[in-house]
């Protein structure tokens, strides 16, 4: 698999990462430039000096408890990076909006007619559309139906004759969201400091 990343909204991106097992090799300019085999390679990444006197990064930064590919210019996200602000907030809003339509359809084909479950999978789906607008009260939204769901879950355990792997499945479920709405929070609240985006040139949001 290969990912290209432009820099200055050129087409093909100049940068180019090639995933071939557990390496990565990553070309710039159509030169191979390094290798990134082990965790501390993907870590320190590569840097590169521009003509312009810019530095270029390519390396994995953590997020939430997840290890991502971030392209960085002067330490800044490109506007190309999947770690920039827009994309993370996109995809993310995108898994919760996929998990609840897969949700949906489970409680569809189960025949459940529990109002409450349809009520929640309401304001997933809302607050999932918020955080895509950038709008932070999305995860409150979400985040108040999630977690009465799990004091649901948690009381349905200990009163009622549950099976485990149910009670497994509804908490993993829930924790899932609970990390994408992380995510897209913290992706629209950067991504509200941004202007829009028009080129692939830096955005003024830091990596961590």
């Amino acid at each position: 698999m290969n990912r290209r990343f432009s820099i200055d909204g050129e087409t093909p991106g100049r940068l180019e990462a090639r995933f071939e097992g557990t390496k990565i090799y990553v070309w710039f300019d159509g030169v191979h430039q390094t290798t990134l085999e082990t965790s501390e390679d993907r870590k320190r990444g590569w840097t590169h000096t521009l003509d312009d006197g810019s530095t270029l990064e390519f390396r994995f930064i953590w997020r939430t408890g997840v290890r991502e590919m971030a392209v960085l210019r002067n330490g800044e996200h490109v506007a190309s990076s999947p770690s920039h602000p827009h994309n993370v907030l996109r995809s993310s809003s995108n898994t919760l909006l996929f998990l609840c339509g897969i949700m949906i359809v489970t409680a569809i084909l189960s025949s459940n007619d529990d109002w409450f479950q349809w009520v929640f999978f309401a304001f997933y789906a809302a607050g999932a559309m918020l955080l895509r607008m950038r709008k932070r009260l999305g995860a409150a939204v979400i985040g108040i139906p999630l977690f009465l769901d799990l004091d649901l879950v948690v009381l349905a355990a200990f009163t009622m004759d549950v099976s485990a792997s149910w009670i497994i499945t509804r908490v993993l479920c829930d924790l899932l969201f609970v990390h994408f709405v992380v995510r897209a929070y913290l992706a629209a609240n950067d991504a509200r400091k941004l202007q829009p985006v028009t080129t692939s040139r830096t955005q003024p949001t830091t990596a961590e």
